[in-house]
This record gives C-alpha cells, sequence and structure tokens, in this order.
C-alpha cells in the first residue's frame, strides 16, 4: 500500500471562505538560513499585514510585487505554528494556486 501524505491542519477551500490568512507546507530550503519555512498568504494584502502584525512579524519582512507575484512573508517553523494557532488556515500551496488562478479568471471574465 502506498503513504500517503496527511495535512492534519488542512480543511478544503470551500470549508475557509471566512478564513482568509493561508500557510502553505513547510519546505527544507538550502537557500535560507533556517531548516524549513513556509509562507504567510492572504486573499487580501491589507488583512496579511494585519494578521503579520498580529504575530509579530515586520513589515520589512513581506515580499510583493513587483519582486514578487503573490505578496507574502515568509515564516520560520515557529512563526508557522504561531500562524496556525492564531488562526491562519493550512492550505497546500497547489490548492492556493488553483484559487488564485481561479479568482483571477473570474475577474478577467467580469471585464
Amino acid at each position: 500500500m502506498g503513504s500517503r501524505v496527511v495535512f492534519p491542519h488542512y480543511r478544503p477551500a470551500a470549508a475557509t471562505r471566512a478564513m482568509t490568512v493561508y500557510v502553505d507546507e513547510a519546505q527544507r530550503s538550502p537557500s535560507w538560513p533556517y531548516t524549513w519555512s513556509c509562507h504567510l498568504t492572504a486573499d487580501h494584502e491589507s488583512e496579511l499585514h494585519a494578521f503579520a502584525d498580529l504575530i509579530g512579524l515586520k513589515r520589512a519582512w513581506f515580499q510583493g510585487p513587483p519582486g514578487h507575484r503573490i505578496g507574502h512573508y515568509d515564516l520560520t517553523a515557529h512563526k508557522r505554528r504561531m500562524a496556525l494557532d492564531a488562526g491562519a488556515v493550512f492550505m497546500p500551496a497547489i490548492e492556493q494556486a488553483r484559487v488564485r488562478l481561479a479568482a483571477m479568471k473570474a475577474k478577467k471574465e467580469e471585464s
């Protein structure tokens, strides 16, 4: 029987519409000084910054356009745990991409 990756904090996007702050899966990062990292994202940048303030992130750590397509903060494993404890929702990076692409497509069709 094949092994399956289990994400204990994951809830499908449909179940998390009211929660707009997300963390993705922790990954090993050879280019970052910390062993494990992930991303903190949100549907709206203002909510992202408010949540980042809540868990003690500096605004200077924000990474957004034009250098990055999606505004986000990089999180250490400790800050990831703090984000989840404070109400962020785990959503795998691939699911976040699907949700954002669908929203962009819908917005384009409205125009």
